[in-house]
């Protein structure tokens, strides 16, 4: 099975080499203790991979998020709505479960080439 690189140092050894191709990826933990940076180090350092979608139900306005992500060098301006798409889902969450189905639907059928977030 053909694995993707997280680009985070030591991750891909721990995962046997990667992140197999088409999987999707839980990222769960208590507040603070690095999700969406750990995320987002692996969705900019998937370059050259095609496509990635990031789906959240954030408590923070993406806005926010983005400018506090500027801070670490792996954040790429450029690549926004380029190749890192970000999705907010909670909307869809309250709507109920094929809400988020239909939501998620949506934004892979907009060039999505790999579904692991």
């Amino acid at each position: 099975m053909r694995r993707l690189a997280s680009g985070v140092p030591g991750l891909d050894e721990v995962l046997g080499g990667g992140i197999p191709e088409g999987s999707s990826v839980v990222i769960a933990g208590t507040p603070g203790t690095g999700k969406t940076v750990l995320a987002q180090h692996m969705l900019f350092a998937s370059q050259g991979q095609g496509k990635v979608l990031y789906l959240a139900t954030m408590s923070e306005p993406q806005f926010k998020v983005l400018r506090y992500q500027q801070r670490f060098a792996f954040f790429d301006q450029g690549r926004i709505m380029a190749s890192v798409v970000f999705e907010d889902v909670a909307a869809s969450m309250h709507k109920g479960p094929q809400s988020v189905v239909r939501a998620v639907e949506q934004a892979q059928s907009h060039g999505m080439s790999h579904g692991w977030w």
